[in-house]
């Protein structure tokens, strides 16, 4: 390398000076110099690299998305319209939709959401109104009368690496015309009121959080002509403190969590025993569940608490779920738990229900498994299986028999032990522009409805641009003692211009054939039976 640049110099030099002693126009005459070129040997060139530092590698993983449970809007889960982001709206921005519509026998909806997701905070807030004075072909001011009201709303906001928090809200105001079956009220109306504060808070490798959800459930019998006599209000208090901590590393997570529940009568109804006014449970679990591979999750929990019935017990559960192959993915759970049920579960469960005692605890054994397989794309064939077995002296909440010869005319309740064994078998298919749902429920032991089996499918069609669609549903319940009516509901949609939906709607088709008898759920009273509307929604 050193000979290259001196005669490289070398030749520079010299042509420097020949230059410099020509005239103009001569010519120039450079020596031969190809032999001292190729005299020259190649010898390797090293170039010693950078001193490159060390990548430290995290001391925890990257942080999970935090648990939390989902909210989809009511328009999300028919076939009647998605929420859309306009022309000229970010994620950012929000948006909602608002409803109006009308049905037969002076039917009224009105529905309003105002939604944005991605901000801090994000929130979601969801009014609806619902009226209807007569149905199943009977005439308004008879007593076939329904009414609900709900406000809604949900709202969080944090940092990913800081403190993040949440506030759910909502209130709801419903009322049943007792169709003209009591001779001491006109009505029933329950109004329920939640409130539910959350924190989630990282502290190093450790995480605690806290949440408290809050409730209150009111029972009103709106009173006739005559005079009565008796409870016409029951008002329940719910509380739920829930704290823990929550250790995570890799594929492991650990966590120790504290829960306290109450239920209690605040308003003291003569009818009901000072014994059965308040129930309470407190536990306090160990859990536990590790990621073996991408394909094969597993956990435990181990716990001990008390109750109103039991001095303690001792709840456990052992779960794993797996991913045997492209074609087939199983779930299985078992063990013991506690639950305890509000006098809400029960209003909601079936709203002729006369004022009473809260419900016992129902604790019991339970096992359940789920099945899925592909057998072809957008294919899944599900197979699932729950027992449960009351333990100890407790049971769930079984509504007794009508009591036909109160004046009251309303049902009444207790606990009893249970033992259930359910099954569900449902094919699923998706296509382009179309879905399909057929299914099959059984229950094999103690049973909560009439019929032992029901089959049930949905078909739902929509067009590639999304201009219209259509959604079926049907059901049919079965037993060897008989089969009951069949149940039709449909709806479609068609789209007027950018964010304007008209919407049809036909409901329990089946039943108005029957007229003025309808469908009875708890016998003597109906439900709405056969309904038809049309509703206008705007995406704002």
């Amino acid at each position: 390398m050193k000979r290259l640049v001196l005669i490289s110099a070398c030749l520079l030099i010299n042509l420097t000076m020949i230059l410099a002693q020509q005239s103009p126009g001569s010519t120039i005459t450079l020596p031969d110099l190809s032999d001292d070129v190729r005299a020259v040997e190649n010898a390797p060139v090293t170039v010693p690299g950078p001193d490159l530092l060390p990548v430290p590698l995290p001391a925890l993983p990257p942080p999970l998305p935090q648990e939390e449970e989902i909210r989809i809007p009511e328009s999300a889960l028919t076939a009647t319209g998605r929420i859309n982001v306009l022309p000229g709206q970010t994620r950012n921005d929000t948006y909602g939709e608002a409803m109006v519509g009308a049905s037969l026998w002076d039917g009224l909806a009105a529905h309003l959401s105002l939604y944005r997701p991605s901000s801090d905070p994000s929130f979601s807030i969801v009014f609806s109104h619902e009226t209807q004075d007569g149905f199943a072909f009977h005439d308004a001011g008879s007593g076939f009368s329904y009414r609900e009201t709900t406000l809604q709303g949900n709202f969080r906001g944090g940092k990913d690496q800081g403190l993040l928090w949440s506030l759910t809200g909502a209130f709801i105001d419903h009322s049943n015309g007792l169709q003209g079956q009591s001779q001491d009220f006109s009505s029933i109306s329950h109004r329920y009121l939640t409130l539910n504060p959350s924190i989630r808070l990282p502290l190093g490798v450790f995480t605690v959080y806290s949440q408290l959800s809050s409730s209150s459930a009111a029972l009103s019998l709106e009173r006739g002509q005559n005079p009565v006599t008796g409870d016409v209000r029951a008002q329940e208090l719910g509380l739920k403190p829930t704290v823990g901590i929550e250790w995570a590393r890799e594929a492991l997570r650990v966590s120790l969590e504290g829960t306290y529940t109450f239920y209690g009568l605040i308003n003291n109804p003569a009818s009901v025993a000072e014994g059965d006014r308040l129930v309470q449970q407190g536990e306090l679990t160990l859990a536990s569940s590790f990621d073996i591979s991408p394909a094969l999750q597993t956990g435990a929990t181990l716990g001990i608490g008390t109750n109103t019935a039991l001095a303690w017990y001792v709840p456990f559960a052992l779960w794993f779920d797996a991913g045997l192959n492209d074609y087939i993915s199983l779930s299985v759970k078992g063990g013991f738990e506690s639950k305890v049920r509000s006098l809400r579960d029960i209003w909601e469960l079936n709203p002729y229900t006369d004022i009473g005692g809260e419900p016992s605890v129902d604790a019991h054994w339970f096992a359940g498994a789920v099945i899925n397989l592909y057998p072809a794309k957008a294919m899944t064939l599900r197979l699932a299986g729950d027992w449960k077995s009351s333990a100890g002296n407790t049971g769930d909440t079984i509504l007794m028999n009508f009591q036909s010869g109160s004046s009251r005319a309303l049902y009444s309740y207790e606990s009893c032990p249970f033992n259930e064994l359910n099954t569900r078998l449902e094919l699923r298919n998706s296509w382009h522009s179309a879905d399909a749902v057929l299914g099959w429920a059984a229950q094999w032991l103690d049973r909560d409805t009439q019929r032992v089996h029901e089959v049930y499918g949905s078909l739902e069609y929509r067009a590639e641009d999304d201009r219209y669609g259509t959604a079926l549903t049907g059901s049919i319940a079965l037993d060897a003692n008989g089969v009951e009516l069949p149940r039709l509901d449909t709806n479609a949609y068609l789209r007027l211009g950018s964010g304007i939906r008209l919407i049809g709607d036909i409901e329990d088709l089946f039943a108005a054939f029957r007229g003025s008898e309808g469908r009875i759920r708890w016998e003597p009273y109906l439900e709405k039976g056969f309904q038809a509307g049309l509703r206008l929604q705007f995406t704002l």
